[in-house]
Parts: C-alpha cells; sequence; structure tokens
C-alpha cells in the first residue's frame, strides 16, 4: 500500500454562533492514496464542507480546529503559518468549490485569474502563463481556450466556469485535490462530464481526491472509498459498493433507503 497523499486524524472543529460555542465536527480520521477517490457523504450541516475548509485552513472567523492532524506528505498542514499555508495553496492542495463564478473574481479576465494563481507561486512571463493556460483549458476540453482566456466569468456557462476553475485548482500540479459539491449547479449531462473530467485527470496525475456530495449515485459510480458523516462523526467507511449494499449503522440505512436502495 502506499503513503496516503493526504492523511486527516481525530480532526475536530467548533463554530460559535450568537455566543454559543459548538462542535461542529468530532474525531474525524480518514486516509487517501494517490490515484484514489474518496466520497464523503451525509445530508446538509453533516460537517462536510466544514470538515474540507478546516483541511484547507478556510474556516470561518468564528471557527475552530480544537484537536487533530491533517498530514500532506510529511507535514501537519494545521502547524502551518499563514504564509506557508498560503504556499500550500493550489500548489499542494487546492479546492474545486460549489459554486463557479461565486469561486472566480468577476471583474477579472480568465487570463487574469491564471497569471494571478502562477505568479503567487513563481516567476512566469505573460507569454509562459498564456501558453500553460491554453493547454489546460484545452486539456479539460475546451475546443476555444484562447477565447475563454479572454472572456470574464459573465460570458461563460456554468459548464465551462467549472472546467475554468477545475483548470485552475490542477495548475500547478497538487497531490491532493477536494472537490466540495462540484456540480451541484450544473444540469445531469454537465454533471457527468464534469465528473469523467475531475476523475480521469486526479487518476492520469495520480491525485488523491476527496469529493464531498450528497449523492449517493456519485460515489457508487466514481468512487473508491467512501465515509459517511452523520451531526460531525463518521458513522461508517469502506468500499461503496459494500457499504451501500449492506450498510451497518442506523443512519447509513436511513441515507441508502431514502435514496430508494443502493444506486
Amino acid at each position: 500500500m502506499s503513503r496516503p497523499a493526504l492523511s486527516v486524524d481525530d480532526l475536530s472543529v467548533e463554530l460559535t454562533l450568537d455566543g454559543r460555542t459548538r462542535e461542529v465536527v468530532k474525531g474525524v480520521s480518514f486516509s487517501v492514496e494517490p490515484g484514489r477517490i474518496l466520497g464523503v457523504v451525509g445530508q446538509t450541516g453533516s460537517g462536510k464542507s466544514v470538515t474540507l475548509r478546516a483541511i484547507m485552513g478556510l474556516l470561518p472567523a468564528n471557527g475552530r480546529v480544537t484537536t487533530g492532524r491533517v498530514r500532506l506528505g510529511d507535514r501537519d498542514v494545521l502547524d502551518l503559518g499563514p504564509e506557508e499555508l498560503r504556499r500550500v495553496r493550489g500548489r499542494e492542495l487546492s479546492l474545486i468549490p460549489q459554486n463557479p463564478r461565486g469561486a472566480l473574481q468577476p471583474l477579472w479576465t480568465i487570463h487574469h485569474h491564471y497569471k494571478k494563481l502562477i505568479r503567487a507561486h513563481r516567476k512566469a512571463s505573460r507569454q509562459e502563463i498564456w501558453e500553460l493556460a491554453t493547454s489546460d483549458l484545452a486539456r479539460l476540453g475546451l475546443v476555444d481556450p484562447e477565447r475563454v482566456l479572454s472572456s470574464y466569468p459573465h460570458e461563460l456557462s456554468g459548464g465551462i466556469a467549472q472546467r475554468v476553475v477545475l483548470a485552475l485548482s490542477l495548475a500547478l500540479g497538487p497531490s491532493v485535490v477536494l472537490a466540495d459539491e462540484p456540480t451541484t449547479a450544473l444540469d445531469m449531462t454537465v454533471q457527468r462530464e464534469i465528473l469523467d473530467l475531475i476523475t480521469t485527470l486526479c487518476g492520469q496525475d495520480q491525485l488523491g481526491l476527496v469529493i464531498v456530495t450528497h449523492d449517493l449515485g456519485i460515489v457508487a459510480n466514481y468512487c473508491d472509498d467512501m465515509l459517511i458523516l452523520h451531526r460531525g462523526e463518521v458513522v461508517e467507511a469502506g468500499v461503496p459498493a459494500e457499504v451501500l449494499a449492506n450498510p451497518q449503522a442506523d443512519y447509513s440505512r436511513r441515507l441508502v433507503a431514502a435514496t430508494g436502495g443502493a444506486p
């Protein structure tokens, strides 16, 4: 067995709202190996997205990690300072958010997004960035990458905007990609296209991929491993075909039953 690309151990997170503090992630542990896909499933409020943001160091001001380790290679991400963490994001650990347009600055062209991303981590000429961006977008199946690079986010369809966000998330060659319900806002046909792209590219590049979703069908069709979160805790983990065919935890059985049975 290869060394995990990402290892999360006993992660707990608190959020404070209106003067009240609540533990929303409780001792979550999992690992992802290079080239494998982990699906994290649970209903709204189960702690899925908060877990990803804790790993990325992107918790809101009212949130804090209380226990745990998040190992990326030989380092604990939770021990990194702000500058070290900034260098890690994008280059080693990247996030694909739910809303592609919300992740893009409306007043920047796509080329400017690329320029800001690349130059935050290394020196590169405008021509080098243009060539890299054109190649990345073509790899994602965009037939006119030059036009896309010259466009603003509002000029792109939802599917193209999500491809742009995917290209940006992979541009610096990270070892781990976290996808937070990356197809929620897309229609079914485009959803499948984007999921096919994400999983294929991560497999080709041997990246560890975590997909957060409420859709058991996505987990059944795309993931190598899965875990089910309920009220911030892992209630079940394993191979999707086995977990979905024979769930052991009460909550898991209710979740599968609510979809009409194993997908």
